[in-house]
C-alpha cells in the first residue's frame, strides 16, 4: 500500500510559503477529506497507466479513510480498468 495513515499528517520537507515572508508548509496539517481527495486521484491515475494493483490499494485505502460514495467509483471513467477484478466489488 502507499502507507498513508488516516488522519491528520505532517509534511516532512519544508516548502516556502508563496508571497508569506519565508514561511512554511513544514507543519501543515491534512484533513481527512485532503486525503481521501489524494488517495482517490492516485487510484485514478494508477488505473489510467494500467497499474491495476496500485490502483486497487488506493482505492482501498481511500475507502479505508471514509470515502463512502461508491456511485462515484462505479461512474468514474478512470477507474474503468478495475471494474472487472474481484477485488473492485469487494472494495465497494
Amino acid at each position: 500500500g502507499l502507507g498513508l495513515p488516516s488522519g491528520q499528517l505532517e509534511r516532512k520537507y519544508p516548502m516556502p510559503l508563496p508571497n508569506k515572508g519565508g514561511g512554511s508548509y513544514q507543519n501543515a496539517k491534512i484533513s481527512n477529506k485532503e486525503i481521501r481527495a489524494l488517495l482517490y486521484n492516485i487510484a485514478c491515475c494508477h488505473s489510467r497507466m494500467g497499474q491495476q494493483e496500485l490502483a486497487l490499494g488506493a482505492l482501498q485505502q481511500c475507502v479505508d479513510a471514509g470515502f463512502k460514495d461508491a456511485d462515484t467509483i462505479q461512474r468514474d471513467p478512470d477507474l474503468s480498468s478495475l471494474k472487472s477484478s474481484p477485488k473492485f466489488a469487494q472494495i465497494l
